[in-house]
């Protein structure tokens, strides 16, 4: 159960560090 939080712990950030990402190269883009 451990390492399953984990995972998603990890997967979680890296979402949000391609959310935080994208939104930076759509505000470049304007």
């Amino acid at each position: 159960m451990a390492d399953l939080a984990y995972v998603a712990l990890i997967i979680g950030t890296f979402g949000l560090c391609a959310l935080v990402l994208r939104g930076l190269q759509t505000k470049r883009a304007q």
